[in-house]
């Protein structure tokens, strides 16, 4: 008997372990979601949350389609996290009698927390019928941020050789970065981040893809989606992303639907850029396999060179085009599956700084920042410890002793109930009036932003730091426009991301409680594509001088232009909606706009101590197990490292018809205040014309 419970409970602990392993793999290998649809109360609700990426940070989209068979209501859905580290989601619409309406209710993956709740509210009244359990993606501890790909088509693409070719890349990154092993001392990696889901329910805001490294659809389905949801994927390209194009048909650059599909034909882009050729390289890559918990592990290395390439070269496999800050990638034919080796090549020649998300933003939303220190407001000075150590020290002594011995030897001990509360009131009073004169109620801060205009196409793509120190926190919290995505950044040692947040994006992105809070140093990432309706408007040049219009509303300090005959024309105090003729540019007045842009750059406060400051790197030498490893460097991202290729030489790297400014002031950049007292800011403009 005993002999027989006690197989019966090791083969069930046995099961109950597999079935934990396996569970624990498929949450971290795969595209997080499901899909379900129910209906309560007159009210058909579907949900879809397949989607990939956000391991590092962005916006995860819950898509949803709602049809009211009932009369005119007001419908809330609510994403609540089951603890800290993201925000509660919410956004109310009103349906009349059988209508319908599909959007998507974009998380912001803010922490490290993954899972919560659906809810769906009519007229205030919660639907536990309607209710959806939701599952997010987990954050990535590893040392090497894998590349997310969304691939939207009908059909099941095979993925595993797209896969083989990221492993590889994997084990050579994080293999020579990590002493501890490929994926450093602690935590473990993904071993796959894709998903296929079919051309339906697409997201028509951009920051939903702004999660994802890349995403592939053939140029049938692109053209046959809304073009809103087309809109959407090619905002996010010039963002950064990666958009892969397959079944073009023909040579890219030749193809008139795919350049009029991507409006490159109304893009000022393609007077200084062109479609560029694969190119072809041949070396073979080993079979690298990924495992999440021991590493990567090469499986037929001998025996590399016998799969052979199945891309057709005959025809050019792919082309890119750099679209503002991202990549089109088109191909002539379909990719996949392809083999190991292409897409292996294909990775390496698009770069660590084009496929990782961390590398190209420079930040990671979902943990500490090595370098939050770094982006710091001037003037805004730490907590004076000594002093209130020395002020509280001074205000125990007076309270207590001092207090009682001098009524004690003046018999008149009864007055303590009234100089002890005195005492404390006070003391707060002072403590509150040092704070106060120290940094009043305003909201000050930092901003460094870059606005890259399109001119032919009339639209820009702003990328924005900033920093906040806040003496009251509006009221209001902070207002963004909906296409808008703010990546907060937090210190080093807050690895669990936000503690208490709301987002409301029934009329706008509205975020409150906890986003920004009073005398609490904060700081964000914004990035934002919007309508420009400000230009450039520049002559010939002629006789070494070239006329320019400031059609911008912002005064620029100083300009840099490359001339259609390929010489640099420059000229400063350029004011807005006024004419001025710019000179050719000299080695000493280039170097004047590289040098304020240097003598700005992020770094430490003056006078850190790293061994007595509240903000010290205590987790630098070995964080806790799990923590971070990648170290992301605000140095990487694309924004930085386009201004440090300009500022290095502007010569070489200020393309044809194109501009280099400095705005006098904040050219409306999106911070989500309307009013701050900005400190050490920098506003920079390149553009195409």
């Amino acid at each position: 008997m005993f002999s027989s419970n006690s197989h019966r409970l090791r083969s069930l602990l046995i099961l109950f372990l597999v079935n934990g392993c396996l569970q624990g793999f498929v949450r971290t290998s795969w595209g997080a979601g499901a899909e379900s649809t129910k209906r309560q109360n007159d009210l058909n609700v579907s949900v879809d949350t397949r989607w990939a990426g956000c391991a590092f940070g962005g916006y995860y989209p819950i898509r949803i389609e709602a049809t009211n068979f009932g009369r005119e209501r007001a419908i809330r859905f609510t994403f609540k996290p089951y603890g800290s580290g993201l925000p509660d989601v919410s956004k109310t619409i009103v349906l009349k009698t059988n209508a319908k309406l599909a959007f998507s209710l974009s998380i912001p993956m803010t922490g490290a927390q993954s899972n919560g709740t659906l809810d769906v509210a009519i007229n205030g009244v919660t639907e536990s019928g309607l209710r959806n359990s939701i599952s997010l993606p987990d954050v990535d501890y590893s040392s090497y941020d894998r590349p997310s790909l969304l691939v939207i088509s009908n059909k099941t693409l095979p993925l595993d050789q797209y896969e083989y070719g990221v492993n590889w890349m994997a084990q050579n990154s994080a293999g020579a970065s990590s002493s501890g092993g490929y994926y450093g001392s602690g935590g473990s990696g993904r071993s796959s981040d894709h998903e296929t889901i079919p051309p339906t329910l697409l997201p028509e805001r951009w920051i939903d893809y702004s999660g994802l490294d890349f995403v592939a659809i053939s140029l049938d389905d692109f053209d046959k989606i809304s073009s809103d949801a087309r809109e959407a994927m090619l905002d996010w390209c010039k963002t950064g992303g990666n958009l892969i194009l397959f079944d073009v048909g023909a040579l890219p650059q030749q193809s008139t639907r795919l350049n009029e599909l991507c409006r490159l034909n109304e893009s000022a882009i393609s007077n200084s850029t062109s479609w560029k050729d694969a190119p072809l390289w041949k070396e073979r890559v080993p079979l690298v396999e990924g495992d999440v918990y021991s590493g990567y592990t090469v499986t037929n290395n001998g025996n590399k060179n016998q799969d052979p390439f199945v891309w057709d070269h005959a025809n050019l496999p792919y082309q890119t085009f750099d679209l503002l800050d991202g990549k089109l990638i088109a191909f002539y034919g379909n990719p996949f599956p392809g083999t190991r080796h292409e897409w292996g090549g294909l990775l390496k020649n698009l770069g660590d700084h084009r496929i990782r998300w961390t590398y190209r933003n420079g930040i990671t939303s979902r943990s500490g920042h090595d370098e939050f220190l770094h982006f710091m407001v001037p003037g805004i000075s730490g907590v004076p410890v000594v002093a209130f150590l020395l002020l509280i020290t001074v205000f125990s002594v007076v309270i207590g002793p001092v207090n009682y011995f001098y009524l004690n030897r003046k018999k008149r001990l009864y007055l303590l109930i009234i100089t002890i509360p005195v005492i404390a009131l006070v003391t707060s009073l002072s403590l509150f009036s040092y704070s106060l004169v120290a940094h009043g109620f305003s909201t000050k801060s930092r901003i460094r932003s870059l606005v890259t205009v399109d001119q032919q196409a009339a639209e820009s793509v702003i990328d924005t730091r900033v920093s906040f120190y806040s003496g009251l926190a509006p009221s209001e919290g902070l207002q963004f426009q909906a296409d808008t995505a703010v990546f907060p950044i937090w210190p080093e040692q807050d690895d669990d991301g936000l503690s208490s947040g709301l987002v409301d994006w029934t009329n706008q992105q509205s975020l409150r409680t906890g986003w920004l809070k009073s005398r609490t140093r904060t700081q964000f990432k914004t990035v934002s594509v919007r309508d420009e309706r400000g230009r450039l408007t520049l002559s010939p040049p002629s006789g070494g001088s070239m006329d320019v219009a400031n059609g911008f509303e912002y005064d620029l300090e100083q300009l840099l232009v490359r001339g259609t005959d390929g010489k640099l024309y420059y000229g400063t105090d350029i004011r807005a909606d006024t004419k001025k003729t710019l000179k050719l540019a000299s080695t000493e007045q280039i170097s004047s706009v590289s040098n304020v842009i240097r003598e700005n750059q992020p770094a430490l406060p003056d006078n850190y101590d790293p061994n007595t400051s509240s903000y010290s790197s205590r987790y630098r030498s070995g964080r806790y197990p799990g923590g971070n490893q990648l170290h992301t460097q605000f140095s990487n991202s694309l924004s930085e490292r386009s201004i440090s290729s300009l500022v290095n030489s502007f010569e070489r790297e200020l393309g044809d018809r194109q501009y280099f400014g400095i705005f006098s002031e904040n050219p409306e950049v999106p911070i989500g205040v309307n009013r701050t007292s900005e400190r050490s800011s920098l506003f920079l403009l390149h553009g195409y014309y």
